[in-house]
């Protein structure tokens, strides 16, 4: 069962080429500005921001720079009326109530599966940690397990995500690793995936785990 304190250790023999990009550099460069900004007046590094942005939107388009760290949906106002009425008098009341944001703050465990492992190495078929959430209005900050690196998220309409951003190991220069948590659901059970990444020159590398986390 893989714990984050091996995280190092698999970073640095992953070695998997995903998928072609289908956007250039120059492009994504440009239309991840908006983005990288968002990303830093939610508690990012500039530098890791903008490395992480522009090498999704590469991977997957344009798109992923225009939704993300988008501010959560807000639904607008619901008004509820109600009338009491006697043989005297009448009063309406009307009160105004606007969602709320889920409360995700807390420790919760994650346990999941081998879900994607294309680069055909030894990977462990399990992985488990806790994660400690802090939540300030709708932006996210965590640690998990032994991992030395905080993660930096938001809360979305299905549920969050977390991400430590590009991050650097000094024992193995020239590599960039980056962990990313997203979960769907509110309450104290919810589906979760963890993606684990790393990038050396132009290849890169996901492995990823499906479950849950249960706090």
């Amino acid at each position: 069962m893989l714990r984050f304190s091996a995280l190092p250790t698999r970073l640095a023999a992953v070695a998997l080429l995903v998928s072609p990009p289908i956007a250039s550099a120059v492009m994504c460069r440009r239309v991840c500005k908006p983005a990288i900004q968002r990303c830093v007046g939610a508690g990012g590094n500039r530098r890791h921001c903008r490395r992480q942005l522009i090498q999704r939107c590469r991977q997957l388009g344009q798109q992923l720079c225009d939704e993300a760290f988008l501010p959560p949906t807000t639904l607008p106002p619901t008004t509820t009326t109600s009338t009491t009425t006697s043989t005297t008098f009448r009063v309406t009341t009307t009160t105004t109530t606007i969602p709320g944001i889920p409360n995700y703050a807390g420790t919760w465990s994650f346990y999941g599966t081998l879900a994607s492992n294309e680069c055909g190495l030894s990977a462990d078929y399990s992985l488990s940690t806790t994660v400690s959430i802090h939540e300030s209005g709708a932006n996210l900050t965590a640690t998990a397990g032994a991992l030395p690196h905080t993660l930096y998220g938001q809360v979305t309409p299905g549920g969050f995500y977390l991400d430590t951003g590009v991050f650097s190991d000094p024992n193995y220069p020239g590599c960039y690793g980056d962990i990313r948590i997203e979960a769907d659901g509110t309450g104290v059970h919810v589906t979760a995936a963890l993606g684990i990444g790393v990038e050396s020159g132009t290849t890169s590398c996901v492995v990823a785990y499906a479950g849950s986390m249960t706090r």
